[in-house]
């Protein structure tokens, strides 16, 4: 049984089995995920946007497909809080030769290497499917 409750005239309430759920994303929802996901980052926890998104009342749907990343609020917030350049800089710190640590050094030149999409795991499948087809024209070409 479905049924709609209007609480204002800006935000309006479903009401299935029981459950609540925001039927729009409003800047202060959106908010209210941003801070909670940056607050787990910095406690060094483990993120999940979709759960933090469930908390604030958005429905499962809405929440897998993680809507609120792809609104305007969230891009400002992104825009103001999240400084790319001074990623890049640790990125790049990381990476330089007199860094002793082998493993953050390979980590940080792997990031590097996505972010510029050079990363070779996608290439390799591609590689892989050529080889497949040249090995196939091969023994096609071979048949009397």
């Amino acid at each position: 049984m479905k049924e709609n409750i209007l609480i204002s005239s800006d935000k309006k309430i479903e009401v299935l089995s029981g459950k609540k759920y925001q039927t729009n994303m409003s800047s202060e929802n959106v908010k209210q995920v941003f801070n909670n996901v940056m607050e787990s980052v910095s406690n060094g926890k483990k993120i999940s946007i979709s759960k933090e998104m469930r908390k604030a009342g958005y429905s499962d749907s809405s929440a897998r497909a993680q809507k609120a990343k792809r609104t305007k609020t969230w891009k400002e917030l992104e825009a103001k809080y999240l400084n790319e350049e001074k990623a890049l800089q640790t990125l790049d710190d990381l990476a330089d030769r007199e860094n002793e640590d082998k493993r953050s050094r390979l980590e940080a030149s792997k990031e590097i290497f996505k972010l510029k999409d050079r990363y070779p795991a996608g290439k390799l499948k591609i590689q892989e499917f050529n080889e497949q087809v040249g090995k196939y024209w091969d023994k096609e070409e071979n048949l009397p």
